[in-house]
Formats: C-alpha cells, sequence, structure tokens
C-alpha cells in the first residue's frame, strides 16, 4: 500500500566561512516523509562549501582569514578579517598562500591567530 501522506519542509543552511545562516531555502520536491526528514535535517547545518553572499564580498576584497579553536577547523571562534593577495603572499609560505589565494579564505588557529597580532 502506499502512502497518501504529502509531507514538505523548508531548511535554511548556514554557510561554511561564517556560519551564519545564508540566504537560500531548501524545500524537498519529493512530498514524502523520507525526502522530507533529509531536509529538516538539512536545517541550520553546512551543505556545501560556497561561500553566502556576504562571504563573497569579502572574498572579492580579499583573503578571508577565519580564527578557530586549535586542533579543530570545525569549531569557529568568531574572529575574521580580511588581508589583501599580496599581503597573503608575503605572510605565508608559497603552498599556504597559493591555496588561500585559489580558495579565497584559510583557517587560522587561535594560538597562530593570536601570535601573528591579527585582531581579537
Amino acid at each position: 500500500m502506499v502512502s497518501a501522506e504529502k509531507c514538505l519542509e523548508v531548511a535554511i543552511p548556514v554557510c561554511y566561512f561564517c556560519g551564519r545562516d545564508k540566504n537560500q531555502l531548501i524545500i524537498n520536491k519529493m512530498l514524502t516523509p523520507s525526502h522530507a526528514k533529509k531536509v529538516k535535517e538539512a536545517h541550520g547545518k553546512v551543505v556545501d562549501y560556497e561561500p553566502c553572499d556576504e562571504c563573497k564580498k569579502l572574498m572579492e576584497q580579499g583573503v578571508m582569514l577565519i580564527s578557530c579553536k586549535d586542533n579543530n577547523q570545525d569549531y569557529r571562534t568568531g574572529k575574521m578579517c580580511v588581508v589583501k593577495d599580496e599581503a597573503v603572499k608575503d605572510i605565508f609560505p608559497p603552498e599556504y598562500a597559493e591555496r588561500a589565494l585559489k580558495m579565497r579564505a584559510m583557517f587560522i588557529c587561535d594560538t597562530a591567530w593570536t601570535n601573528m597580532g591579527l585582531p581579537e
């Protein structure tokens, strides 16, 4: 027997870089309980590595440096700043600078953040 139950869920994902809500909605097209459950589980979570609109604007200005807890890149500490491309090349070793310039973001552990004198 096929269930006639129709289920609709809406989710707002968060930005991988800043952790704020993205200007995006996820809605299940298949109105089944299992598809609705998947969408509901995505609410408030990172679903992709695309920056939110605000982070995109910052990344156009330079490379976003994002502070994270020592040894845990998934735990953001809330500190962020943007550094011009030229400064990234001057501050970091070439292999790190190259990747940061490509990704437009770099995670810095709290200890290094403090040692570099980045803004608190």
